[in-house]
């Protein structure tokens, strides 16, 4: 696997969750596994996505429902830190907003 690379593109993401060091990428038609930092992965993902949780990075595309606990997803589920739910209401209304912006522009 060594030097294996693979194009994934950001609107074919779910989710991304990692455990001990790896990142597992659900995507619409597969998943994809790497050994890397959420932290990095966010950075690069942009406003679409947001860290629920240590954990977890959602793309808001893929939301179905949410709760202060978790969030439903497309494929999946993700799990919600109460202390980031206020702010993902708010990222989620805005994205929501853009999207709307999007569609009549």
């Amino acid at each position: 696997k060594g030097g294996l690379s693979t194009k994934v593109l950001w609107e074919d993401i779910i989710y991304a969750e990692v455990l001990n060091r790896k990142i597992t990428l659900h995507g619409r038609e597969s998943d994809l596994e790497y050994y890397g930092k959420l932290s990095e992965l966010e950075k690069m993902a942009g406003e679409d996505f947001f860290r629920s949780h240590r954990a977890y990075l959602v793309n808001f595309k893929y939301v179905e429902r949410y709760s202060a606990t978790e969030i439903v997803l497309e494929k999946g589920c993700a799990l919600m830190a109460k202390k980031n739910y206020s702010v993902f209401v708010k990222k989620f209304m805005q994205y929501n907003q853009r999207r709307e912006g999007k569609a009549e522009g």
